[in-house]
């Protein structure tokens, strides 16, 4: 759990996951989509409350326009096809550019992503979808974002957890 969002992910960010999600992401290996989701599926049953849209957190515009892809976009319409009756939809944009996080700090991530997200959508029950959680920066300002405007943010699910025991099921912790 991240600053009180509820969330789930398939492994720790461990050396095979940080090796498939780079080929993914980096090298454009988007055919990994469907394994990554088809891991992400089973976690959709942990939540207690219904949603019924998956929304991807969306990526900074550097990095879209470097991969000619959003990879969250990418999880989100795989997962749907494999979700009957689960749709996803973009309701989050970038109002601003940010800074890449992986080379920011805790205190950075959090003042990179803040007020960086709009939406304009309202009355969705969501969940959010991306590849990695690491401090939980952007999934708290996603949440704060769709949540100012009327929408309920049940959770999230993410491929990989860099905080070693974070993914248990069992604990349903809020990130911190």
């Amino acid at each position: 759990m991240r600053d009180q969002i509820v969330g789930f992910s398939v492994c720790d960010y461990h050396q095979e996951a940080q090796a498939l999600i780079r080929a993914f992401k980096e090298k454009g290996e988007t055919e990994l989509a469907s394994f990554m989701a088809a891991e992400l599926r089973i976690l959709l049953g942990c939540f207690i409350e219904p949603f019924d849209i998956l929304v991807p957190v969306p990526s900074n515009r550097n990095a879209k326009r470097e991969r000619g892809f959003n990879p969250a976009e990418v999880l989100c319409r795989e997962l749907s096809k494999l979700s009957p009756g689960l749709s996803w939809r973009n309701l989050l944009s970038r109002s601003r550019e940010t800074l890449d996080q992986s080379k920011l700090g805790k205190q950075g991530r959090r003042e990179n992503q803040f007020n960086s997200m709009v939406t304009g959508s309202s009355g969705n029950r969501i969940l959010l979808v991306d590849d990695v959680v690491t401090t939980g920066a952007t999934l708290t300002q996603a949440k704060e974002v769709l949540e100012n405007s009327k929408n309920i943010v049940v959770g999230f699910v993410t491929f990989a957890e860099t905080e070693p025991n974070r993914r248990n099921v069992t604990t349903q912790a809020p990130l911190a």
